[in-house]
């Protein structure tokens, strides 16, 4: 059997051909055969040969059924998680903020296999400076940076695991309120 390799977000088309002993005209018969596949929890095939990861890593087996004749054969599709290999801010420039101000901000990773993913919620938000400028780590306010008095900070966002970062310098100027 032969192995493909997938990533969450990425689909593949099956096209299945058949032709019988002997010789005789090769057919395409991608939407008159069945398929099956196990474990059912790494990916979806439709009934069209569409296969779809789901978002757990790990392999399946897609074996297909020639309807006519019983004649079968298979494919083992490995789901493997794209790693992050690049991380961007946005804002993705110098920040100017006044003190009681809020920006939200957010975080977009580049994967291995060179998709993006917001991961706003799942990196891990920091500022140099919490005297100058606030950023929020808990669920509902993630990201989002409010100036507390005048002063400069950089605000980090770091990927859980790889350590891969971005950064934007954040100004407060002004009064507070």
């Amino acid at each position: 059997a032969t192995t493909t390799e997938l990533s969450p977000g990425r689909t593949a088309q099956l096209t299945v051909t058949r032709q019988f002993p002997g010789g005789g005209p090769l057919d395409t018969v991608t939407n008159e055969v069945r398929y099956s596949v196990f474990p059912r929890d790494i990916i979806d095939v439709s009934d069209t040969g569409l296969v779809t990861p789901g978002f757990e890593t790990g392999s399946a087996d897609v074996r297909i059924t020639d309807l006519k004749d019983s004649a079968a054969t298979s494919i083992r599709f490995t789901v493997i998680s794209g790693k992050i290999v690049s991380l961007r801010m946005e804002p993705a420039s110098l920040t100017r903020l006044k003190p009681g101000e809020a920006r939200q901000f957010g975080a977009v990773a580049t994967l291995s296999d060179g998709t993006e993913s917001n991961v706003t919620t799942s990196v891990l938000w920091e500022s140099s400076n919490a005297s100058a400028a606030t950023v929020g780590r808990t669920q509902g306010d993630v990201g989002n940076v409010t100036g507390v008095r005048s002063g400069e900070t950089t605000i980090t966002a770091t990927a859980a695991g790889t350590n891969v970062q971005a950064r934007n310098v954040v100004l407060v100027e002004g009064d507070p309120p």
